[in-house]
């Protein structure tokens, strides 16, 4: 990660955006209070910017300060005073934070700043304070260190290149305290911002003083700054941090995404906004459109049948990371690269919120602790990229809360033209539905194997509470006027098995209980309410997007836009012999005790799954939807395999490291994702 500056003047580029050009064909009645004028934090081609997490959401940042991870065991039995060996690049004054894990609990480290010496043979050595947690009987522990190295000076400071400043123009962005400024004794850090004129003279715009104990420090703080006594001139911006009162000076500041924020022009019509919402591992069949048995789901169906559904929607992938990279970036989880939970997408490859964030958009996220971690790149693009990292285990399921953040968030933005991402695990499993929600659906004859209809009822139980906060926050776009100038896409990543195969849940099959996904898109305007039969893919989502707001196509992407189609269907125009003989492929490749790699592909009705890994190929006719009537050969579809796996060929080269978390990092080893 870069350092900051700890010279007078550290430079980064200002970035102006197209922020004020709109399509014709994605316009709406009224004009956006405001639009993205500037960013302080340039993109730069096949480089990514710095970004920090504080209180598990993740934000781009100017500069993060200087660290090194280490992972270290701690034999049962440890005393207090716990010395290692440090690597001999790490110098001067170092600051420990981190996590403990011990059994399947993780225990936070404070902040401390380490007692340095040298082992007889020279190697140096450090000694920190272990908490109590790790300290008796019991079994061994792991300790997860972030070092970082504070700057030696008494003011660390960043410039930005000259940026023009508009009437009504204010600057927004957020600050905090990287944790490792929480030592003992450590002073208070007075945070400033102030503007330099091209003629010479600097003017203060902005303080504030935070202490590394106060309530507020773990967490990002937002902050907007008017600019009307700047209006007309070129400015450089200069962030400032120094000590702040009483105590050791730990200059460990953090300034996130500074951006240049300025009214539209008058008359300028105004963009759609893109509201994306994920309900990880929902089935198809659980919504009314979709053949759902019990209808769970009434809220999210009656918003489906006011916009265009789309009922023969897949998937590419059986998991929650490669599948949603997929829909983010229309590439095959072979050619993006992730295929494990610790793998992201080359710097190359730009997402949808990035191409979005490039077009002016205000990006935000609000996910749930999983797959979609920010460290495997799904925080690329995004202003602010929020999990609710989980304390005791993944997949919890909390979409009360990461609605009502997304609700307080759209209520506090509706002035803005945004792209807000919303990914809920409350259907995931372990199912675990509400109290209230346990006697639901009892009186339904199940259609599951014995073995496994307790698990489907509450799977069902927990669709229909997932059901009961979505549909509010639907419902609640329309009250505040935003849905009509928001396009609104829900769906999910894939399904799941309940016996369907002989196996339960998902992740080694590409069959159709856990690759068939809802897909519903309301646009307000540009597309009549209509269910559409023809075959769709999420790798369709982010062209359909760009399409519907006036954007050219990203290069390279394997989807098509459904713009096209859904009018036509509206208009009672069949699809045409090529829409209908549309190949869709799914792959997974992944290995647990034994490796599952497979690819399928649908066409017309028929399927067929190969399996690389043993070399068997099931086929199934187009009277056989179900695929349980697997038939001798079918040379067509196998052939169009092969295509595909000349095709979908790797993009750049994906990374496949470890993040830099701590708590993250001990989490994944509890789970067995590290080792």
């Amino acid at each position: 990660m870069g350092a900051l500056s700890r010279v007078p003047r550290g430079r980064v580029r200002a970035l102006a955006l197209a922020a004020l050009a709109a399509a014709a064909s994605a316009c709406s009645r009224g004009t956006p209070a405001s639009v993205e004028a500037v960013r302080l934090i340039a993109a730069t081609p096949g480089a990514l910017p710095p970004t920090y997490t504080l209180a598990d959401e993740t934000r781009p940042v100017l500069a993060a300060p200087t660290e090194r991870r280490l992972d270290l065991p701690v034999p049962a039995g440890a005393a207090a005073a716990y010395t290692f060996t440090l690597p001999e690049d790490v110098p001067g004054d170092v600051i420990a934070t981190g996590s403990l894990q011990r059994a399947k609990h993780t225990h936070p480290l404070p902040a401390q700043l380490l007692a340095r010496g040298r082992d007889p043979d020279g190697s140096p050595r450090a000694t920190l304070t272990l908490p109590a947690a790790a300290l008796g009987e019991g079994p061994a522990a792991t300790l997860t260190l972030m070092l970082t190295t504070p700057p030696e000076t008494a003011e660390v400071e960043t410039v930005s290149e000259p940026v023009a400043i508009s009437g009504g123009a204010r600057l927004e962005l957020a600050y905090g305290l990287s944790p490792a400024a929480g030592i003992a004794g450590a002073a208070p850090v007075a945070f400033e911002v102030a503007a330099e004129a091209e003629g010479g003279g600097t003017t203060p715009l902005w303080s504030a003083t935070l202490a590394a104990g106060h309530a507020d420090a773990p967490r990002w703080i937002e902050a907007a700054i008017p600019l009307a006594a700047l209006e007309g001139a070129s400015v450089r911006f200069h962030f400032r941090a120094r000590a702040g009162g009483v105590g050791q000076a730990v200059l460990l500041p953090l300034w996130a995404d500074p951006i240049v924020v300025a009214p539209a022009p008058a008359g300028a019509p105004r963009r759609r906004n893109v509201i994306l919402v994920s309900i990880d591992t929902l089935r198809a069949d659980r919504l009314a459109a979709g053949g759902a048995y019990r209808r769970p789901m009434p809220r999210i169906d009656a918003f489906a049948r006011a916009a265009v559904t789309f009922t023969n929607a897949w998937s590419v992938w059986p998991e929650t990371s490669g599948s949603h990279m997929s829909l983010f970036t229309s590439r095959y989880p072979s050619e993006h690269g992730v295929t494990t939970f610790i793998s992201a997408p080359p710097p190359t490859l730009e997402l949808l919120a990035e191409r979005l964030r490039r077009e002016g958009y205000l990006t935000r996220a609000f996910t749930e602790d999983g797959g979609v971690w920010a460290h495997a790149g799904f925080a690329r693009g995004f202003s602010a990229y929020a999990e609710r990292r989980s304390a005791d285990f993944v997949y919890r399921g909390e979409v009360d809360k990461v609605f009502a953040d997304a609700t307080r968030w759209v209520d506090a933005h509706r002035d803005r033209t945004f792209f807000l991402f919303l990914h809920t695990y409350q259907v995931h499993s372990p199912y675990s539905p509400p109290e209230d929600y346990r006697g639901l659906f009892k009186d339904v004859p199940p259609r599951e194997p014995a073995g496994l209809q307790e698990f489907a009822l509450q799977y069902d139980q927990e669709a229909r509470y997932a059901d009961d906060v979505i549909g509010p926050f639907l419902a609640h776009l329309a009250r505040i006027g935003v849905a009509e100038h928001t396009i609104v896409v829900v769906t999910s990543d894939h399904g799941e098995e309940f016996g369907e195969h002989g196996g339960f849940g998902h992740g080694r099959t590409l069959y159709h209980e856990v690759l068939r996904v809802p897909l519903v898109i309301a646009a307000p305007g540009l597309l009549a309410p209509v269910e559409v039969a023809t075959p769709a893919s999420l790798l369709d989502v982010a062209p359909t997007i760009l399409d519907l707001l006036g954007l050219a196509p990203t290069p390279g992407q394997r989807g098509a836009s459904l713009v096209a189609r859904a009018r036509a269907a509206a208009a009672g125009t069949a699809a045409d012999a090529n829409e209908l003989s549309r190949p869709i492929f799914g792959e997974v490749d992944r290995t647990e005790r034994v490796r599952f790699h497979q690819v399928s592909v649908r066409r017309g009705g028929a399927s067929a799954i190969v399996d690389l890994a043993n070399g068997i190929t099931r086929c199934y006719g187009p009277d056989d939807r179900n695929e349980l009537r697997p038939e001798r050969a079918c040379p067509e579809l196998a052939e169009l395999v092969e295509l595909h796996r000349k095709a979908a060929v790797p993009v750049g080269r994906a990374t496949a490291e470890r993040p830099v978390d701590p708590n993250l990092i001990e989490k994944m080893r509890a789970l067995g994702y590290l080792e």
